[in-house]
């Protein structure tokens, strides 16, 4: 029959595969049909419309909300599935409400699995490299929300060097090709599996890294010399390469700033170009006791990056000024990490391989000079390649490790040493970063489904998946999925598009096997609807207290809102507010000092602090201790618009963040996030609640979340909006006339 019908492909089909086959054809054969002035309705929306033949290249993006997908449902009761990444289990909230059996979970995360056993009686596999693509049960479809360095791992930024869990979204990375660039996305797991510790010579610190993260090196080699008969040392090319490939061979690649910039200041524009002026500076640095007016003492626990950019004979000048200040010749000492690390990047410029080491006894680094005859590690161009004096393996569990991405290219610099965004992706060109496929999770779903070969498979992942790495990622993603035997549409979607109060934009990839593929776009349903913000609430005079802001939150966040009160109807108080600065008299060195971004906040506040001045000041002595009690007290970040007539903070959605206190819209709730920012509702003063959460990513009231609030509220930031999934798959399969 299928012969008779023109058909391909169909010989190593199940018969209910081939029904499918049939049924889809004979579709696409009455379409054909019928009459040429039947036309089907265009949307009204063009970037929603899908063309009968999908286009690889468009991301179909929906602006209108849909009615609830669950009329006309589709029976999957004959359909059994997989869920890879399950966390608490998205996927398979959807995939059951249509019937389907799943036959097998996984997800890293202990306590994910624990809540995903409760709901389900399912218990998860802890790794999806332990899952057997052979032995396996068979399955219809596969789902996945596919996906580092621990705390304390120093990370170079425009202001410094930063422990790894304290970069801000506002930093700069410098990559490994001697640029900051910004960041895109903050990345922070719990990770449980094997970390590698690598200590490398000439640095105090170990560095310690998940297994798949990649590192820059080059391999030294041993080739013969017949003419000498001896080894000779040969090195390969520089490359990107995980932790768990790396051996004693590999060096590792940190780049050496070349430029050759004399900073422009307004004032001592003479001085600059003076070797005694750099003398002082590196003597300021050196002894912070000295009263000066070129920088603050709290400035000179790090070496700025107009030094590090600065021609070279001023940076011998500086480090002549700084050896002076400590009084030392060779050997020197400083309590900064910051300084230690800086001196070791200055001498780097200046052609010497300086080693720095760590007394903890006395919390001082050592910065050395090596001789020359001893020195094992090597200068290169634009790079210096150091040697590996120890690599060692341990295992881990529930370990919070960090990641960024970062633009354009991708990488950045812990304790000197350039690494790479984990993502199994090279900057250069179409390269793959390393040999083992297997490095990126992604490739653990491609290894199964090459088996495996399911009907469907629905994966999910962040927006900015799309712009990682210039584009390389999404590439290599359309590549893999397009080798492996399937057809690619992609959906951009969010939760607040069909009725849901969250603001939270994913991507959803939908592959359908190329034998079953039919030729046609799926299209979601449309609908124009009202969000009922109230009926995601929990009644006030039901909620625990403990979910009620109090004490040094709820001080902060009222003593903000009399200023806010005494705005003008229509003042714009955008961007952030940094009150702790607002007064201070900074030395144009100072200010040329800060980030290009604080420069920026510091310019447009002053309008605003001026227009305000008598207000702001009388407001600022008033509330003095709680907003010097931590920094970001002192932050306001209003994201509301325009002031409004009785407009307040609490008429808002507030986060407390590491920027500071952000203000939001009240018509959604703030993107639900896996690290502590629990949005907090002004309206009723108090966090939104786990059950709350729950409601936003539509799980169900009778689902069970975990006793411990703070688990809870990671789980349901990391998880999947189960609305939009099963408006994704159920439109995919209705498409297929599985119904």
């Amino acid at each position: 029959m299928c012969k008779g019908l023109g058909l391909k492909r169909y010989s190593a089909l199940k018969v209910c595969d081939l029904k499918v086959l049939i049924e889809n054809h004979k579709k696409i054969h009455n379409e054909e049909c019928e009459s040429n002035a039947d036309t089907e309705e265009s949307s009204d929306d063009t970037e929603e419309s899908v063309t009968s033949e999908v286009n690889n290249d468009e991301i179909i993006t929906i602006d209108n909300p849909v009615d609830n997908p669950v009329d006309n449902p589709v029976d999957l009761s004959r359909y059994k599935f997989i869920d890879l990444f399950c966390g608490i289990g998205g996927f398979h909230q959807a995939l059951h409400q249509m019937g389907a059996k799943c036959v097998l979970a996984c997800d890293i995360d202990k306590s994910c699995r624990e809540v995903y056993k409760d709901n389900y009686g399912i218990e998860p596999v802890n790794n999806v490299k332990d899952i057997d693509e052979n032995t396996m049960e068979d399955f219809d479809i596969l789902c996945a929300g596919f996906p580092c360095f621990v705390e304390g791992t120093l990370t170079l930024t425009n202001s410094g060097y930063k422990n790894i869990e304290d970069v801000n979204l506002s930093d700069k990375l410098l990559t490994h090709t001697g640029k900051f660039q910004n960041i895109l996305n903050l990345q922070r797991k719990i990770y449980t599996g094997d970390i590698y510790d690598f200590k490398i010579k000439y640095h105090p610190e170990l560095i310690s890294a998940t297994e798949e993260h990649p590192f820059y090196v080059r391999e030294q080699k041993k080739v013969w010399n017949s003419s000498l008969k001896k080894y000779d040392s040969v090195f390969g090319e520089p490359e990107w390469k995980i932790a768990s490939k790396l051996n004693m061979n590999y060096y590792f690649g940190m780049v050496i700033n070349n430029k050759e910039i004399i900073p422009e200041f307004t004032h001592n524009t003479e001085e600059i170009n003076d070797l005694d002026y750099w003398f002082k500076i590196g003597y300021l640095v050196g002894d912070v006791y000295v009263e000066d007016d070129v920088f603050e003492k709290s400035n000179r626990h790090l070496i700025p990056e107009w030094v590090q950019d600065a021609p070279k004979k001023f940076i011998q000048a500086f480090i002549n000024g700084y050896m002076k200040a400590v009084r030392c010749d060779e050997n020197f000492t400083t309590s900064y990490p910051d300084v230690a690390y800086g001196l070791q990047r200055l001498y780097l410029k200046l052609g010497d391989i300086f080693y720095v080491s760590k007394c903890i006894e006395l919390k001082t680094y050592i910065i050395k000079r090596i001789k020359s005859e001893e020195v094992s590690s090597f200068i290169d161009g634009n790079y210096v390649w150091y040697a590996p004096f120890k690599i060692t393996k341990r295992e881990t569990t529930n370990t919070p490790v960090y990641n960024f991405e970062v633009e354009n290219d991708n990488s950045y610099v812990v304790e000197n040493i350039c690494v790479h965004n984990c993502q199994s992706f090279s900057n250069g060109g179409n390269k793959k970063c390393f040999e083992d496929e297997r490095g990126l999770l992604f490739d653990e779903i491609i290894r199964i489904a090459k088996t495996k070969k399911p009907r469907f498979m629905f994966l999910e992942n962040v927006k900015h998946i799309l712009k990682v790495s210039n584009g390389e990622v999404i590439k290599y993603i359309k590549n893999k999925i397009d080798i492996t035997g399937y057809t690619l549409q992609i959906f951009q979607m969010s939760p607040h598009n069909y009725g849901i109060p969250q603001q939270r934009e994913r991507v959803y990839f939908v592959c359908v096997r190329n034998d079953i593929y039919n030729g046609t776009g799926i299209i979601l349903p449309k609908y124009s609807g009202k969000i009922e913000f109230r009926k995601f609430l929990d009644k006030e005079e039901e909620i625990n207290p403990k979910y009620f802001i109090k004490d040094d939150t709820l001080n902060v966040l009222e003593s903000w809102d009399k200023m806010v009160k005494q705005f003008e109807i229509g003042e714009k108080i955008s961007p952030t507010i940094m009150m702790n600065d607002a007064f201070k008299l900074y030395t144009e060195l100072e200010f040329n000092s800060f980030p290009k971004w604080k420069q920026d906040y510091i310019t447009k506040n002053k309008p605003l602090i001026q227009k305000y001045r008598p207000q702001f000041l009388e407001w600022y002595n008033n509330h003095l201790s709680i907003l010097q009690k931590r920094e970001i007290y002192g932050k306001l970040e209003w994201q509301t618009g325009a002031i409004k007539d009785n407009d307040s903070i609490f008429n808002h959605f507030i986060q407390i963040r590491q920027s500071g206190i952000r203000v939001k819209k009240g018509h959604y709730f703030p993107t639900l996030v896996a690290i502590s920012q629990i949005p907090i509702y002004g309206k009723e003063k108090r966090y939104i609640t786990p059950r709350e959460c729950a409601r936003l990513q539509s799980f169900p009231e009778t689902f069970k979340l975990s006793p411990d609030d703070k688990k809870s509220y990671k789980q349901l930031g990391n998880s999947v909006n189960v609305h939009n999934v099963y408006t994704v798959i159920s439109s995919t399969l209705k498409n297929y006339m599985v119904v």
